[in-house]
């Protein structure tokens, strides 16, 4: 792996390591940084290095720290390896990216390749079905199982009212990037019993202001129903090569 590709970043380390601390044990995780171009995409990168990897790919509005009692279960014998999408997580979060579906995969792939991850068991969720899988379709070579979970990558016929509402002009902006109201719905409907305060604070201390949420914005605004979409090709793509 060449230098320029895991930047020394100690200031970048030292202030993520301060953000997660009031996190404790629950995330205890060495932070580790990918430059895409001037923007710095944070993974979680437990476990040998010459292990099987397990890649872990998170959806909207999460991010790592979804992934951190599996990591913690399998980083004794693989490679766990938890990337947070740029604009979520400690990666950055620009307010001017093209935050579209085709971007966070070659954003996964790069990792993949930046870090030569072979016989990967991809895990997927929500929105890193698509993500993982639109990597998986350019190198299936470099998979050797599938996990996905609440997801799908194919074309819908339509969208939860919820969801649907949250893409309204102004409203949808004011309700997720003013309110929060996406992520912190997310700890309490998506979740079967009630998350402990700790770990609600974990799911939310990356969105903590108007700017920290722009991708989760983003992430709805580029569900696409339509060939109009910006993202509508890739989807097809995506599922055409997956036969779904």
């Amino acid at each position: 792996m060449s230098p320029t590709t895991e930047p020394a970043l100690p200031e970048r380390v030292a202030e993520a390591r301060a953000r997660i601390a009031e996190l404790g044990s629950e995330y205890a995780f060495q932070p580790h940084f990918l430059a895409h171009g001037a923007v710095l995409q944070h993974r979680v990168d437990e476990g040998p290095r010459d292990a099987p990897p397990i890649l872990f790919v998170h959806g909207n509005p999460t991010w790592s720290f979804a992934w951190r009692r599996l990591v913690r279960a399998f980083s004794d014998r693989f490679r766990c390896v938890a990337p947070d999408h740029v604009g979520c997580g400690l990666s950055d979060k620009p307010a001017g990216y093209p935050y579209r579906l085709l971007r966070h995969v070659s954003n996964l792939e790069r990792l993949v390749l930046e870090l030569d991850l072979r016989d990967i068991t991809l895990v997927l969720h929500d929105w890193g079905g698509p993500i993982g899988l639109g990597m998986a379709r350019r190198h299936p070579e470099r998979i050797a199982r599938l996990v996905v979970t609440n997801s799908a990558a194919f074309r819908a016929g339509g969208m939860p009212r919820r969801l649907s509402a949250c893409r309204a002009p102004l409203l949808g902006s004011l309700a997720i990037r003013g309110f929060n109201a996406f992520a912190r719905g997310a700890t309490t409907m998506a979740v079967e019993k009630p998350l402990s305060t700790l770990v609600k604070r974990g799911y939310l201390l990356p969105y903590r202001s108007w700017a920290d949420r722009v991708a989760i914005h983003a992430f709805v605004l580029d569900i696409p129903m339509g060939p109009a979409h910006p993202s509508w090709d890739e989807l097809v793509a995506i599922e055409e090569a997956f036969g779904l």
